[in-house]
């Protein structure tokens, strides 16, 4: 037996033979004990301890070609890993152990190498047939998918009561509430990664699916490896799905007492378990047939666990910086009727109620997750999206929408901002924010702005003209970005209402005149006569628009003014009023710029 023992040490200050006979001797006293005691499996044909744990596992499953992977869960630490060689007439397991865990003296693992050895010996419980269908088959129906998990939830069900006969000492646990956070973590990822335009419907669906089932599979496997009736370890009471997770264990349980006694394997109550639990998270499993079954999903993933727990989604993400701003504290502070602080807040509160007035009941169910923190001289503004072409694109244009009414409002209050918008992974709660995307659009910020504007990063460019141009046109994103002669592109914190007015026009024309149904003729109808009062009524706020403008070139030329003599801050006001010249299409700009249509529209020619 002591030949089934392998210790392969890479680390030369491990490698030596006193402490690999050690270990060897250590391990060879488990297996004995295991065969005494009648829980040896003889086609176990290796047990390796090794330092180099991840590679010894993928070179054995290359050679028996099988796919194999350790789990990554910030929850989980994997030191041991059973690879089986899939063939029921001469079956093979290896159990592989990490030894940087086993070395440690304070580790359990007398326990989890009696585990391993009790969970290969454990398939003895599983009906032969089963093993085989899992084996050879790949499942259907809902019913064969739980099947499938049951076996091994069944598994360590009874490995968990043979462990504990075997040992005095208890298991040492992990809370299940850890479980649940990371099933739900994977769940919002998932549900994400759903909504993209990746792949088409159906192949996105079964990846749905495949991602969905496996978490599922590993949030039981890990609660039953951890079965206990101790308070601390319980997921919470206030946590809705509690009930239906522990009614999905006990029918685990109730499975594994039947294999035990060779009673008809049934999870005919384990299936509606695990359906109850999957329809609290809106994930409906229905329409089941021996061959298949419908999936159906009514919940945006962007309501998902909102405040629950702790983990990034992707935003895109505006950095914005005001200008000057320690000279606006100095003000505030010294002079008693200053309204500073107060402007600003007001600035951020009327972009947000301009938003909501001049946007549809679709896009106001999006601006619910438009947030917006603010941290000394900076802001910073972010919206969530899904990897598709309408999804980003309508979120991209709120998300602009805001960040321009903020710059425009704030100019007609005197207050100049600098930023960057980007995309990547966002968390904020009350007290942080941790974000990729907050990063990327601090630097683009502090290294390319430079002027007065927010800019764009060219990651988001490279969507916006991969995109179809039409959709880009009809959200109206092509007339408000421009570029510069370096072909850096930044956001037109002008003509808000004109932006609002074409984007209106666009959805109008898009409405199906065609359509000989009398309701849908109705309904056109009626939908065209309220867009052409709402155009009308922007058009006429034009007017107050163009007064803003004149008070925006007036507090320009106060700048100028006032900073005359400092060349590093002058410079960007005349910037911004050589911009405005532009805007206007004053012939006398000595700048040059360009709105992305005009881009477009080159490109379309080539």
């Amino acid at each position: 037996m002591s030949d089934i023992i392998r210790i392969r040490f890479a680390n030369e200050n491990v490698n030596t033979e006193k402490i690999k006979e050690s270990v060897k001797n250590v391990f060879s006293t488990i297996v004995e004990k295991a065969i005494e005691l009648d829980v040896w499996d003889s086609s176990i044909i290796g047990i390796i301890v090794t330092d180099d744990f991840q590679n010894e596992i993928n070179k054995q499953a290359e050679k028996w070609n099988i796919i194999t992977r350790l789990s990554r869960e910030k929850e989980y630490v994997v030191v041991s890993k059973i690879l089986f060689n899939h063939n029921l007439d001469n079956p093979q397991y290896y159990i592989f152990f990490d030894s940087q865990y086993f070395l440690n003296d304070n580790s359990p693992f007398v326990q989890t190498a009696f585990a391993q050895i009790l969970t290969v010996s454990s398939k003895k419980i599983i009906p032969k047939e089963l093993r085989e269908f899992k084996n050879n088959y790949s499942p259907n129906s809902l019913e064969d998918y739980i099947k499938f998990a049951s076996t091994e939830w069944c598994k360590s069900v009874y490995t968990r009561i043979y462990l504990s006969k075997l040992l005095t000492k208890k298991a040492s646990l992990i809370s299940h509430n850890s479980f649940l956070i990371a099933f739900k973590r994977k769940l919002k990822k998932n549900l994400f990664e759903y909504n993209s335009d990746k792949s088409n419907g159906a192949s996105r669906l079964d990846l749905f699916w495949h991602n969905y089932f496996e978490s599922i599979s590993t949030l039981f496997l890990r609660i039953v490896e951890n079965d206990t009736n101790e308070k601390e370890f319980l997921i919470k009471v206030s946590e809705q799905s509690r009930d239906l997770i522990y009614s999905v264990i006990c029918e685990i349980k109730e499975v594994t007492k039947k294999c035990l006694t060779q009673e008809t394997y049934d999870v005919t109550n384990l299936k509606e378990s695990i359906k109850n639990f999957s329809a609290h998270f809106e994930i409906f499993l229905e329409n089941e047939t021996e061959q298949n079954f419908h999936i159906r999903l009514t919940k945006n993933p962007k309501d998902y666990f909102i405040d629950e727990i702790v983990e990034t989604e992707p935003r895109i993400v505006c950095f914005i910086d005001i200008l000057g701003f320690s000279e606006l504290i100095n003000e505030y502070d010294s002079e008693i009727t200053s309204t500073v602080l107060q402007d600003i807040q007001e600035s951020f509160a009327l972009a947000k109620t301009q938003l909501l007035e001049n946007t549809n009941e679709q896009n106001k169910e999006a601006i619910k997750h438009l947030k917006y923190q603010t941290f000394s001289d900076n802001i910073c503004i972010s919206i969530p999206y899904f990897d598709s072409e309408d999804d980003f694109l309508a979120n991209f244009n709120l998300l602009i929408t805001y960040v321009r009414g903020i710059q425009s409002i704030l100019m007609t209050k005197g207050f100049f901002t600098r930023g960057g918008i980007s995309i990547g992974s966002y968390y904020a709660d009350n007290n942080i924010i941790f974000s990729k995307g907050l990063v990327n659009a601090y630097h683009l910020e502090n290294k390319k702005a430079v002027y007065p504007r927010v800019i764009i990063d060219k990651t988001i460019l490279e969507k916006l003209f991969k995109y179809n141009q039409e959709r880009v046109k009809y959200f109206g994103i092509d007339s408000v970005i421009i570029f510069d002669w370096e072909n850096i592109a930044f956001l037109n914190p002008f003509g808000l209402l004109k932006s609002s007015v074409q984007q209106i026009e666009s959805m109008f024309n898009e409405l199906n005149s065609d359509d000989d149904d009398p309701l849908t003729k109705t309904l056109n109808s009626l939908t065209k006569t309220f867009g052409e009062m709402t155009v009308s009524l922007l058009k006429s706020a034009e007017e107050g628009e163009k007064k803003g403008m004149e008070t925006v070139k007036e507090k320009i030329a106060e700048n100028i003014y006032r900073y005359y003599k400092n060349k590093n801050i002058i410079s960007k006001y005349l910037w911004l009023f050589e911009f405005v010249k532009w805007i206007e299409k004053d012939e006398t700009t000595q700048l040059k710029f360009q709105f992305m249509s005009e881009k477009i529209t080159k490109t379309e020619n080539k």
